[in-house]
Parts: C-alpha cells; structure tokens; sequence
C-alpha cells in the first residue's frame, strides 16, 4: 500500500482481498496521514470490527464460513451414509456486507 500511495495518490477507495490485507492498508494510509478514503475488507474478522468501530474501517463482507462448514459437512455425511448427492454441482452462500460491527 505504501508504493500504491506514492504511485496513485489520488485514490478514492481500497479494497482488501481479505481484513488483514486492508487493516495493513488502513495503516499505511495512517502513517501517510490520508484520511476520508472508503475503505472495505472481507472476511468480517474481529479485528475488522473493532476498526470499524474506530472508525477506521467503511466495511467488510461476511461470507459465513460457519455455513459453508456445515453445509459442507452436511453433504459428506449425507453422501457417506446414503450416496445422497447435492441437488447442485456447486453450492453458494451469498456473502453479506457489513457496515455496522456487531
């Protein structure tokens, strides 16, 4: 992020591929002293909530790995017991944004 703020100072907005990846951009934009930068993560990690609650974070997706765990472990339990397959090849959970931490 540091090289991306010499190159392109006139950014509007960051997006981390994950919360860790943009606490690291949050950061660097501190030491910069760049404020008033929409800034969004994902993962919806406690670190990120606490960021937003600082407001130092604009956002993060949620994308219920708990669900996805579940679902997942559903469909084996179901294909070692009964050969069930899932009715689809290839199974979502919609990610959510999050623009208020919990």
């Amino acid at each position: 992020m540091e090289s991306l703020i010499q190159k392109y100072p006139q950014f509007d907005a960051v997006f981390g591929a994950n919360d860790e990846m943009i606490i690291g951009a949050v950061e660097a934009m501190s030491a910069a002293g760049i404020k008033n930068k929409v800034t969004i993560g994902f993962d919806a990690t406690p670190d990120a909530f606490q960021y937003m609650k600082e407001g130092k974070l604009n956002a993060t997706i949620d994308q219920f790995p708990g669900k996805q765990a579940g679902d997942a472990l559903k469909y084996l339990v179901d294909y070692v017991k009964d050969k069930k397959k899932p009715a689809k090849q290839v199974v979502y959970i919609n990610p959510a944004p999050v623009t208020k931490a919990p």
